[in-house]
C-alpha cells in the first residue's frame, strides 16, 4: 500500500500549486474527482492574469505569484504561461462610484493604470454601445510588455487609405456604415497608443507587399542583433524605413 506524506484534494490552481511547493518536503498525492485537472473554476478563471482583480488578499497573491507566471522555473513547462494583452473594465452610469473606487485601489499598484469616458472606451473596444456605458478603466501593463518580447511593427497606413481597402465595410459590421468616419476615429484614440508601443513605424501608402515585409525583416534584424527593442518609443523612426 502506498503511503504519502501530504494529501490534497482538488487539483484546481490551489491544490496544483500546493502540490508543486509541498513536493520538495515528502510524497504527495493529488486526489481530482473530474476527468482533467483544473476543470471547473480554475478552467474558467485562468484566461487572464490580473493583479486589480477581487479583495485586497487576492490583490496581494496574484502580485506575489507575477514573478513565477513571467518566469517559472526551468523545466516546469516547455510554453510561456502568460501572453501579452491588456483589460478594460466597463461601466455603466449607475456604476460611476464603481469605475473611481476601482481606478483609485488599482493606481496603487499599477502606475499605469487608467480612467477612460466612454467615448475614449468606445473608441478602444467598437463593439459597446456609448450610451450604455459612463467609462471604463484601462489596465495596459501586460501589453506593455510587447516591447521586452521582442520587436512591435506598426505599418501605418492613414484612415483614407484604409477605408479606400474595406470598401463598403464588406464582412466587417463595424465598418458598414461611414467606414472613413469610423476609422479616422478610431485612429485618433489607437494612434498615440500604436506609437507608444511601436519599435518600428513603416509607413504603408501605396508599397507592394513584398517591399514592406523585407522592410519589417530588415528593421526587426537591426534592433534585435543591437539589442535595442526595448524602450518607450520608436526606436527606429519612420522616416528611416
Amino acid at each position: 500500500m502506498d503511503s504519502y506524506d501530504f494529501i490534497i484534494v482538488g487539483c484546481g490552481i490551489a491544490g496544483a500549486s500546493a502540490g508543486y511547493e509541498l513536493a520538495a518536503h515528502g510524497r504527495v498525492l493529488v486526489l481530482e474527482r473530474e476527468s482533467q485537472p483544473g476543470y471547473h473554476t480554475t478552467g474558467r478563471s485562468a484566461a487572464l492574469f490580473v493583479q486589480t482583480h477581487g479583495p485586497a488578499v487576492i490583490r496581494a497573491l496574484a502580485r506575489g505569484a507575477k514573478n513565477f507566471f513571467l518566469d517559472p522555473p526551468a523545466g516546469f513547462t516547455e510554453h510561456p504561461l502568460l501572453t501579452p494583452r491588456g483589460m478594460l473594465l466597463i461601466g455603466r452610469a449607475d456604476q460611476s462610484a464603481l469605475l473611481d473606487h476601482n481606478f483609485a485601489q488599482s493606481s496603487r499598484h499599477i502606475a499605469s493604470i487608467r480612467r477612460l469616458d466612454r467615448k475614449a472606451a468606445c473608441a478602444l473596444v467598437p463593439l459597446l454601445k456609448e450610451d450604455y456605458l459612463v467609462g471604463a478603466v484601462l489596465d495596459p501593463e501586460a501589453r506593455r510588455r510587447l516591447r521586452s518580447a521582442g520587436v512591435v511593427v506598426w505599418l501605418d497606413a492613414p484612415p483614407h487609405t484604409l477605408a479606400e481597402r474595406v470598401g463598403s465595410g464588406w464582412r466587417r459590421p463595424l465598418l458598414d456604415e461611414d467606414p472613413a468616419g469610423t476609422l479616422s476615429r478610431l485612429d485618433a484614440v489607437r494612434r498615440p497608443v500604436y506609437g507608444e508601443l511601436a519599435n518600428v513605424v513603416l509607413r504603408v501608402g501605396g508599397r507592394r507587399p513584398q517591399a514592406l515585409a523585407e522592410d519589417v525583416i530588415r528593421a526587426s534584424r537591426t534592433l534585435l542583433e543591437c539589442g535595442c527593442s526595448a524602450g518607450t518609443g520608436p526606436a527606429v523612426g519612420a522616416s528611416s524605413w
